[in-house]
This record gives C-alpha cells, sequence and structure tokens, in this order.
C-alpha cells in the first residue's frame, strides 16, 4: 500500500489555504470595502473554488499512486509492422 500522508497533507494545506481567503473576505467586509451580500459570496465561491481545486489536485495524485494501465513494451522488427 502507498503511503497516504501526501493526501492529508494536501488536505490541511487547501483548508488552510481556504479559510485564509474566508477571513480575508471577512475583514474586507469590516474594513468597509466590501457589503455583507459581496462577503458571503466572496466566502463561498472561495469555499467552493478551495474543494473544486482538492478535488482535482487529489484526483490528478491518486491516479499516479497506483496507476492501473501499465505500458507494453513491443519490439518491432525494422521492416515489420
Amino acid at each position: 500500500m502507498a503511503n497516504m500522508a501526501p493526501l492529508g497533507i494536501g488536505l490541511v494545506t487547501f483548508l488552510a489555504i481556504g479559510i485564509v481567503m474566508c477571513m480575508i473576505s471577512q475583514g474586507l467586509r469590516a474594513a468597509g470595502k466590501l457589503s455583507a451580500g459581496e462577503a458571503s459570496l466572496m466566502s463561498f465561491l472561495v469555499g467552493l473554488g478551495g474543494v473544486c481545486m482538492w478535488m482535482m489536485w487529489s484526483m490528478t495524485w491518486l491516479s499516479q499512486v497506483n496507476p492501473i494501465l501499465f505500458p507494453e513494451a513491443t519490439n518491432y522488427s525494422a521492416g515489420g509492422h
């Protein structure tokens, strides 16, 4: 079985980035640069984007852990097909 620790590290990384970005949106709301609706929309979109990016990253990582297809070496002669 492959070491699955990088999957957890990636999850924590994307989660931390998402939380920081949500805190930034709430900070912009508190500073008066965003309305309440804009800040909630920004938080939702940041969360949705984080989940989508993490899913894409995790599927890419998991597909490389244990590949299903293995290349088969064929030895073609110089004149044959």
